[in-house]
C-alpha cells in the first residue's frame, strides 16, 4: 500500500510539473505588410499603386487574435501603408513617428524585421537588445509591447515589410496587469527629479512597487518619483505584483545621472574656447551636431547637412549640456584676418560645400574660416562666401544660405571658458548652502551674489549650548580659510584678488586645502582630539534647507574623506562632548546660529581630575577625558 501511494504521489507531482511548464506556450506569427490579403485581414485598406493609406494616429489595430499595432504620428506625417510602383506594399514610419507592437496577455521575446534602412541609428526600441543589418533587424527581450521609434531629427522614412513576432502565450487563465511605464530612459543631473507615468489594467487590484538598483545614483519613492543623487547609471524596476486574477508585470527604467555643463550666450569670439550653436525649437535646444551628417536628396544634387543634437536643456537664458555630449561642442581653434575655424571634438573642421547651401565636417580643411556678428540674442555666422548658418525646419538640420530664409541660431560659450583662471566656481545645491575654501589664493566675493558666514566661538557646558553663525565684515576671504556660503541653487563665480584678506581664520570651520582625510586643527589643548562634521541633510528629515546642518562625517565623529576646496567643522572633545549633529537655525529668514539638536547620553564623555573627582568641565592642568589624560594649558 505504501508503495502504491508513493507512486501515486510521484505521478501527481510529475503531472503538476508538466502542467506548470505548459502555462507558457511559445508562438511565432508574422505581420506581413506586403500582402494585400494580410492587410485586408488587419482591416487596413490596400492603397492603389503610387498611393498610401494613412493609419489613424494612436488607434490600435488588431491584426491577429494576440497581436495588434498602434501607429503614432511623426513630426511631418503619419505612419502609412504605401504602395510603391516598383517596391510594392510596405509600412512607412516618418521622422518622429512610432509603431507599437502588442501581444495581449502574452510576453514578446523576439522580433525580426525586414525592410529598408532599418539599421539607421535613429531607429530605436524602448527595451531589450537591438541588432541588425541594412535589410533586417532582430529585437530580443521580454515585454508585453515593443515601441519602434524614428528620430524626430531624421529625414526620410523607415520602410518595414514584415515583422516576425515570437511570444509566450500564458495558459494560466490570469489576465495581464497591463503595466506601462513612461519614460523608459531618463537623463538627469544631481538633485533633479522625474515623475514616472504608470498605468495598469483598469481592474488591476494590486499595488505597484518601485525599486532602485543603486540609491547612490537615483532614489525612487512609493509614487514613482525619481530623484537623481549622484553621477552614474541605475535601473528602476517597476513591478505590478501578481494577484488571484492578474499575473505579475515588470518594467524597467534606465536612469542616467550625468554632470551638466553650462553654456551662456556669447557676445564675442576667442580662439581656443568651447562653443555650441543652438536654436530654440518648442522651448528645447536643437544644437548643430558635430562630425555626423545626413543627406537630403533632390533630383539634381545630393547635399550634406549636419544633423541636430537634442541632448541639452535650457536653464533660463543659459544652455545646459550633458558633459558626455561632445558631439555638440565646437572648439574655435584658430584665427586669421578672414575669421575663425571651427573644430569639433573628433578633429573635424566645419566648411561650406562649395557655393551650395550644405556644409560638412572634414579633417583636412583648417582654412575654412567663419565670421561672427552678435545682435539681439542671435549670432550671424558667415562663411567666406557670405552664406550664413541657419536652422532649416524642412530638413530638421543646419545649412548655409545666401538670404535669411530660416532661423538664425545663437552661439553659446562654455561658462568655465568665459570666466577663465581669474575666477573659481562655487556650486550651491538643493541645500541652499555650500562650504568652501580657496587653496590657491585670496578671493573677493563682493560681486558674486553669495553671502559668506563663519562659525564663531560660542559656549557649551556638559555637551549643551550654542555655536553662533555670523556674517563677517568684509568681502575678501583669506587663502585656505573655511566659510559657509548661502545662496539660491546655482553656479556662482568668485574672483581671485591680490587684496589683503579681511575674512580670516577665526572660526570652528576649517578649510580643506588638499584631497584626503580632514586634518586635525592645531589646538591650545595638547593631546585633545576632535569630532569632525560635514554639511549635509538630517538623515531622518525631509530634504529641505531648513533641515541642513553639520553631522558626523564618519563613525564616532572620526576624520573623513573630503575633496579640496570644501570646509568642515571640528569641535574639541570637551566642547563637542556627545554632540553628533548641529542644525542651522533660522529666525526671521536670517541665519543666526547653529544649535545642538542630537545628544546620545550613552555616548557622554566624562571628565575627572587626577583624584577621580568628576568635573563639569575641563580645568587647567591634567584632566582625564574619556579615559585618557589630557593636558590643558
Amino acid at each position: 500500500m505504501k508503495r502504491f501511494l508513493s507512486l501515486k504521489l510521484f505521478l501527481f507531482a510529475a503531472l503538476a510539473l508538466v502542467a506548470g511548464g505548459m502555462n507558457a506556450e511559445e508562438v511565432t506569427e508574422t505581420l506581413d505588410f506586403t500582402s494585400s490579403d494580410a492587410l485586408t485581414s488587419y482591416g487596413i485598406t490596400v492603397p492603389e499603386s503610387g498611393k498610401g493609406t494613412y493609419l489613424d494616429d494612436g488607434v490600435e489595430i488588431s491584426c491577429t487574435d494576440a497581436l495588434s499595432i498602434i501607429p503614432t504620428k511623426g513630426t511631418s506625417t503619419n505612419v502609412c501603408i504605401w504602395h510603391h510602383k516598383s517596391n510594392g506594399l510596405h509600412m512607412r514610419i516618418y521622422k518622429g513617428g512610432t509603431l507599437t507592437v502588442k501581444a495581449a496577455g502574452c510576453t514578446i521575446t523576439k522580433m525580426v524585421l525586414t525592410g529598408t534602412s532599418l539599421a539607421n541609428s535613429l531607429f530605436t526600441v524602448d527595451s531589450g537588445s537591438y541588432s541588425g543589418a541594412s535589410a533586417s533587424t532582430t529585437w530580443t527581450g521580454e515585454s508585453e509591447y515593443v515601441v519602434f521609434s524614428y528620430d524626430a531629427t531624421a529625414s526620410g522614412n523607415i520602410q518595414i515589410k514584415t515583422i516576425e513576432v515570437t511570444y509566450e502565450k500564458d495558459e494560466s487563465g490570469k489576465s495581464s496587469a497591463g503595466l506601462t511605464v513612461t519614460p523608459t530612459t531618463v537623463s538627469l543631473e544631481e538633485g533633479e527629479e522625474q515623475a514616472l507615468t504608470v498605468t495598469t489594467d483598469e481592474g488591476y487590484d494590486g499595488t505597484v512597487t518601485y525599486e532602485s538598483s543603486d540609491e547612490g545614483v537615483a532614489k525612487v519613492d512609493a509614487n514613482g518619483n525619481i530623484t537623481a543623487v549622484g553621477v552614474g547609471e541605475a535601473t528602476i524596476t517597476v513591478t505590478a505584483p501578481g494577484t488571484e486574477t492578474y499575473k505579475e508585470g515588470t518594467k524597467t527604467v534606465t536612469v542616467n545621472v550625468v554632470e551638466y555643463l553650462t553654456y551662456v550666450p556669447a557676445t564675442s569670439i576667442v580662439a581656443g574656447k568651447h562653443y555650441i550653436i543652438a536654436t530654440t525649437v518648442n522651448d528645447a535646444p536643437y544644437m548643430l551636431d558635430m562630425a555626423a551628417t545626413h543627406t537630403a536628396t533632390t533630383s539634381t544634387k545630393t547635399y550634406n547637412y549636419p544633423k541636430v543634437n537634442t541632448n541639452g536643456k535650457f536653464d533660463g537664458e543659459n544652455l545646459k549640456v550633458a558633459s558626455d555630449a561632445n558631439d555638440a561642442v565646437v572648439l574655435v581653434i584658430d584665427e586669421n584676418g578672414d575669421g575663425y575655424s571651427m573644430l569639433d571634438a573628433n578633429g573635424y573642421y566645419l566648411y561650406q560645400d562649395g557655393t551650395f547651401t550644405s556644409m560638412s565636417w572634414q579633417t583636412d580643411v583648417p582654412d575654412a574660416y567663419w565670421t561672427y556678428t552678435f545682435a539681439d540674442g542671435a549670432t550671424t555666422i558667415a562663411s567666406s562666401n557670405n552664406f550664413t548658418v541657419q536652422y532649416n525646419t524642412s530638413y530638421t538640420s543646419y545649412g548655409v544660405y545666401s538670404d535669411v530664409n530660416y532661423t538664425v541660431p545663437t552661439l553659446y560659450i562654455l561658462e568655465d571658458d568665459l570666466y577663465g583662471d581669474e575666477y573659481v566656481k562655487v556650486e550651491i545645491g538643493a541645500l541652499g548652502y555650500a562650504t568652501a575654501c580657496f587653496p590657491n589664493g585670496n578671493v573677493d566675493i563682493s560681486d558674486s551674489g553669495l553671502t559668506a558666514y563663519q562659525v564663531k566661538s560660542g559656549s557649551m557646558s556638559e555637551g549643551t549650548g550654542e555655536l553662533t553663525l555670523k556674517q563677517p565684515e568684509g568681502s575678501v576671504i583669506q587663502q585656505g580659510v573655511g566659510v559657509i556660503f548661502k545662496g539660491d541653487k546655482g553656479t556662482y563665480w568668485v574672483k581671485y584678488t591680490e587684496s589683503e584678506a579681511n575674512i580670516k581664520s577665526d572660526s570652528f570651520l576649517f578649510g580643506q586645502v588638499e584631497d584626503g582625510l580632514t586634518p586635525t586643527p592645531s589646538s591650545p589643548a595638547v593631546g585633545f582630539g576632535h569630532y569632525f562634521y560635514k554639511l549635509s541633510w538630517a538623515s531622518d528629515a525631509e530634504e529641505s534647507p531648513e533641515n541642513a546642518g553639520f553631522f558626523w562625517g564618519a563613525e564616532d565623529g572620526a576624520a573623513f574623506e573630503m575633496p579640496a576646496g570644501k570646509a568642515y567643522l571640528a569641535l574639541l572633545y570637551y566642547i563637542g562632548s556627545d554632540v553628533r549633529s548641529l542644525k542651522i537655525v533660522f529666525a526671521d529668514e536670517e541665519t543666526t546660529g547653529i544649535n545642538q539638536v542630537t545628544r546620545d547620553k550613552g555616548q557622554e564623555t566624562s571628565i575627572f581630575d587626577l583624584q577621580g573627582r568628576k568635573l563639569s568641565k575641563v580645568q587647567k592642568g591634567v584632566n582625564i577625558v574619556g579615559g585618557q589624560k589630557v593636558l590643558v594649558k
